[in-house]
Formats: structure tokens, C-alpha cells, sequence
């Protein structure tokens, strides 16, 4: 591959990225069998995951690129890697669990999410909680509206309309309306 070739992986793979909010995910699916990897490949296929095996020097080539020069992510490119890149960033590690109930790879070597860095396969489950940005603002939103919601229901409500007059008697505003009444009569 001359340097040519290898820019161009270079600046294609740090598009990709970049285009998915900078999530990705290192594999090892090394020593698999052409069987084994051509399913994985097909999996990743049919859950729109991209798949590509690429020299760890380009893979860190195309994180320069980008900006991204954690150590510990750097350092987890050692032997074979491949790279995962999806739109749902949570695709990946959901498609290496369940490939893995039949298969004893890939292994997670590293994914970086959300400018976060988790670093080893003992990692998979805690990515695999992981909230996006869009879920944790939703959950913010519903949490705001929640009151405003309970004091629109509550006055909009029978009881509310009860409760608005017992506060005002309570208040002692319908005593002097009574008072304005009878005096109004005479």
C-alpha cells in the first residue's frame, strides 16, 4: 500500500467518524475463521454497523485528525483492530454482545463515545447503559414539564375549581363578596 493509498483510509475513516459524532469502537476480530467473519460482516451489514479492519497506525492517523489523542484509547491499538462506526452509537456494542453468544469474538478493545474513553471487553456492559445525549435531554424535559403539567391538571380539574373557592374562603375574599351582596340588597 503506498502513502497515497493510506492517506486516502486515513482521511475517509476520520470523515466516517466524524459524521457519528465521533463514536466509535475498536475490535479484535482476529483470528476468526472466514466462516465466523463473514457472518460478522453480514451482521454488521443488516444492522447498518460499518465494519472495516485497518492497520492501528492509520486508525491513529485519522484520530489525530480529529483531535482525539487520548492515551489510554492509543494505547489499546496493539495487535489486530478493527473499527466499528454507526449512527446509534450503542449499535456496535449490542451487535458484538449478541454476536458473541455463538461466537467467542470480537472483543471489545476500546470505544470512544460521547468524548468518553472505555477501555477493555470487561467494558461492553457499562457502554452498553450508556444514556445518548438525546435520551438524557428528553428525560431533563419530561422532568421540567412534570410540575407545570401537575399545576395546569390540578386547576384545569373540578377539584381545583372546589379548592380555588375553599382558599378563598379561607382567604376571607367570599366573606366580604357576602358582605357586599347584603348590603348591596338594603
Amino acid at each position: 500500500m503506498n502513502r497515497e493509498d493510506k492517506l486516502t483510509i486515513v482521511q475517509e475513516l476520520a470523515a466516517r467518524i466524524a459524521a457519528n459524532d465521533n463514536a466509535f469502537y475498536v475490535a479484535d476480530i482476529g483470528g476468526m475463521t472466514v466462516k465466523h467473519s463473514t457472518e460478522l460482516r453480514k451482521f454488521c451489514h443488516e444492522r447498518e454497523v460499518y465494519l472495516q479492519v485497518v492497520k492501528n497506525k492509520l486508525i491513529v492517523k485519522a484520530l489525530e485528525h480529529l483531535n482525539i489523542s487520548d492515551s489510554s484509547l492509543i494505547d489499546a491499538l496493539k495487535g489486530e483492530s478493527s473499527i466499528m462506526i454507526a449512527s446509534n452509537m450503542k449499535a456496535p456494542a449490542e451487535l458484538i454482545k449478541k454476536f458473541r453468544r455463538t461466537n467467542p469474538k470480537p472483543l471489545l478493545k476500546a470505544a470512544y463515545l460521547q468524548e468518553s474513553v472505555f477501555v477493555g471487553d470487561d467494558k461492553l456492559n457499562q457502554v452498553l447503559e450508556l444514556k445518548s445525549k438525546e435520551e438524557v435531554l428528553g428525560e431533563i424535559i419530561g422532568i421540567l414539564q412534570s410540575p407545570a403539567q401537575r399545576v395546569i391538571a390540578a386547576l384545569q380539574s373540578p377539584a381545583g375549581k372546589l379548592a380555588s373557592i375553599l382558599s378563598q374562603e379561607g382567604e376571607g375574599k367570599l366573606a366580604d363578596l357576602a358582605k357586599d351582596k347584603d348590603k348591596k340588597a338594603a
